[in-house]
């Protein structure tokens, strides 16, 4: 009996030794899903998430820059939820209004997508120390005082 136990021990560890294994943490990391549209494997989560120049505080402000929150009806729009692509090169793409279709999307929400299209290229994200294209998100919401 401690013989097979002792070969069954054996056998993981030989079969586990493989150069660049590692067992569970190689499928728990780095989570991707395939994108038709651009042909390749776009990340949610990684190891390293991509960062805006100047912090997620500028990355607000430069959103915002430009856009007054009034739609063209008159109504006010006290948020916006906007995603996109940060390719491997740190250039933004597919940005898009979360939810929404483009017919739907409210003057408020085409300044910032242009303020976001303006933005200047992005710390790429890394899966396993390699540059991977990750889809982020963000929700901003306006407080309106008096």
């Amino acid at each position: 009996m401690k013989i097979m136990f002792l070969f069954a021990i054996v056998f993981y560890l030989l079969g586990c030794a493989r150069p660049g294994y590692t067992p569970v943490a190689e499928n728990m990391s780095c989570s991707k899903e395939y994108n038709s549209k651009l042909k390749r494997n776009i990340y949610q989560f990684v190891d390293q998430m991509p960062e805006p120049p100047g912090g997620l505080r500028e990355l607000l402000r430069y959103a915002t820059r430009n856009v007054d929150f009034i739609n063209d009806d008159g109504t006010i729009q006290g948020s916006v939820k906007f995603e996109m692509i940060i390719d491997v090169d740190g250039a933004i793409l597919e940005e898009k209004i979360t939810g929404k279709e483009f017919e739907a999307y409210t003057s408020t929400d085409k300044k910032v997508l242009k303020n976001i299209r303006s933005m200047p290229k992005w710390k790429p994200g890394k899966c396993k120390n390699r540059k991977v294209p990750v889809r982020v998100g963000f929700p901003m919401s306006v407080c309106l005082s008096q």
